[in-house]
């Protein structure tokens, strides 16, 4: 029976024949990316790659991580890659990854500490180098964790920058200065009955930061001298302005807020959107103000003012912290805190102004 003859792969030494070079030559132009003392012409370097191309040579990753150590390659655990902030921020994070060589697998727990724990433990199978994973809850995963560290692998924690003595480095914003910056522009403004709008009635982990965020601006609330804050949670972390904006419209003018600070944009989208149908306008009847700055927040009918959390430097300084660990470079003082703190900023559009009938 004749059987099918099955191609074998190109290998350095045919590389090196094709392109009449040594086999280190070919070693140094392949992995550029690493020191050598071989000096490489450009004239050899062009030759190289165009017999590594006309051959089909790929460079054998799994035997240079056995030789090196490392794979080059980095996890990313989120929440979820259903909102703008996470598909943000891994679009950073893959960009930083990227210019220095790495490369970047992404998955997302969606809330299930179980699913969570999967892609931790396919981290840990593919030998990632590093991993920076956005927990549900502080604690979470600890003993897995603490395998891929036992592995040499570099782990950065996302958020829990509030939870003290962490065994990580971690990178996330002061949620105490958002709820600072939202309570000083809605009293600025001079808002006195306020509205807190929160995905506190979501399942299980995704509580947290909607809860943290809720805390954060009652307690600053409170130190600019306002009284009079409700809270209202949603159950929809996407749509569950229209929840609110229904209870709104019936209520009698004079108890209904001036004004709602949401904790996150998208649920001040879905807010100010269903109070238009419910004919109350924002912001001349109800000022509305979200969280993250997400691109659709400057592109709504009516532009949100929000507090802007940078995911460009959250992935920034979480690849900082990775490099630090890696020995990529020399970890700076900002690095050597293991705790980066990123300050968020307020954007102030079209969707508040200062208040009436208060």
């Amino acid at each position: 029976m004749e059987q099918t003859r099955v191609s074998k792969k190109p290998t350095v030494v045919e590389v090196a024949r094709r392109a009449r070079v040594s086999r280190a030559a070919v070693y140094a132009v392949l992995n550029a990316d690493r020191p050598t003392n071989i000096g490489i012409s450009d004239e050899k370097r062009r030759r190289v790659l165009e017999a590594a191309r006309e051959l089909g040579y790929v460079r054998n990753e799994l035997a240079r991580s056995l030789v090196t150590g490392r794979t080059h390659t980095i996890g990313v655990l989120v929440h979820t890659l259903k909102t703008h902030f996470y598909t943000d921020f891994f679009t950073y994070m893959d960009d930083a990854c990227h210019a220095d060589g790495y490369s970047v697998f992404v998955s997302s727990s969606e809330f299930d500490g179980a699913r969570e724990r999967r892609n931790l433990e396919a981290y840990l199978a593919k030998r990632v180098d590093a991993v920076a994973i956005a927990r549900g809850q502080p604690g979470n995963n600890d003993d897995v964790l603490q395998r891929l560290i036992s592995q040499g692998v570099v782990v950065v924690i996302l958020g829990e920058v509030d939870v003290p003595d962490l065994p990580y480095p971690v990178v996330g914003f002061d949620e105490g200065r958002v709820g600072d910056l939202t309570a000083e522009h809605l009293r600025s403004l001079g808002h006195r009955r306020v509205l807190y709008l929160s995905a506190g009635r979501t399942r299980d982990n995704s509580l947290r930061i909607h809860s943290i965020r809720a805390e954060r601006f009652a307690q600053a609330w409170r130190q600019v001298g306002g009284e009079g804050l409700e809270r209202f949670d949603t159950a929809d972390p996407v749509h569950g302005g229209m929840e609110l904006a229904e209870a709104l419209a019936k209520m009698p003018e004079g108890r209904r807020p001036t004004a709602v600070a949401c904790s996150t944009d998208r649920l001040a989208i879905s807010l100010v959107s269903s109070l238009r149908m419910h004919r109350l306008r924002v912001p001349r009847d109800i000022s509305v103000i979200g969280c993250d700055d997400i691109d659709a927040a400057a592109e709504c009918t009516v532009p949100l003012t929000t507090v802007r959390l940078p995911t460009d430097r959250m992935a920034e300084g979480a690849w900082r912290l990775i490099k630090g660990k890696l020995g990529s470079e020399p970890a700076d003082s900002e690095s050597g805190s293991e705790r980066l703190i990123i300050q968020p900023e307020l954007v102030i559009r079209e969707s508040t102004e200062k208040a009436r009938n208060c």
